[in-house]
C-alpha cells in the first residue's frame, strides 16, 4: 500500500491492508490514502506528489488498471474544525484531473453520502457503516464500465 503521508503507512495504512483476508488481498494492488491537512492550499504540490505515486504504480506494473476515489464531501462542522477540508472540491478537480492526464479511472463517490454530521464517525472525516456498502459498489460498477 501506498500512503502518501509516510508518517501514517506503519501505523494505520498497513495493517489496514494485512487486515483485508488474503483471499481479497490479491485484488487490492495499492491502496492510497489521502491527508490533506498537510497540504492546505498547496495544490501544486498536493498534484506533483500524486502524480509521482500514480507514475510509480504504474512504472512497477504496466498494465495495472488504476482507479482513484474522489475525496468525499464533510460536514460544515468538520471544515470549521479543520478548515484544509474546504478545498476538497479542489482536490478532486486536481484528482480528476490526473486520472485523465494519465487515463486512468476516476471514482466519484460524492453523492454516496451526504456531508451531514449525522452520516460520520465522531471525527467527523470518515463515513458510518452503511456508506462502505455502496462505496465498495460504486468502485465495481465504475470499474465495470471503463
Amino acid at each position: 500500500p501506498i500512503d502518501l503521508l509516510h508518517s501514517r503507512r506503519a501505523n494505520v495504512t498497513e495493517p489496514y491492508f494485512v487486515s483485508i483476508p488474503p483471499s481479497e488481498r490479491n485484488a487490492v494492488k495499492y491502496l492510497i490514502s489521502n491527508d490533506l491537512s498537510m497540504y492546505g492550499k498547496r495544490f501544486e504540490r498536493f498534484e506533483a506528489e500524486y502524480q509521482k505515486v500514480i507514475e510509480y504504480i504504474q512504472q512497477r506494473n504496466p498494465a495495472i488498471q488504476i482507479y482513484i476515489n474522489s475525496i468525499l464531501p464533510l460536514p460544515k462542522e468538520t471544515i470549521k474544525q479543520h478548515p484544509e477540508y474546504q478545498y476538497i472540491n479542489d482536490y478532486n478537480k486536481i484528482i480528476q484531473k490526473l486520472c485523465q492526464k494519465k487515463q486512468i479511472g476516476y471514482v466519484d463517490n460524492s453523492k454516496l453520502t451526504k456531508p451531514e454530521l449525522k452520516n460520520f464517525e465522531s471525527d467527523g472525516t470518515h463515513p458510518k457503516y452503511p456508506y462502505y456498502a455502496a462505496w465498495i459498489k460504486n468502485m465495481a460498477d465504475t470499474a465495470l464500465l471503463e
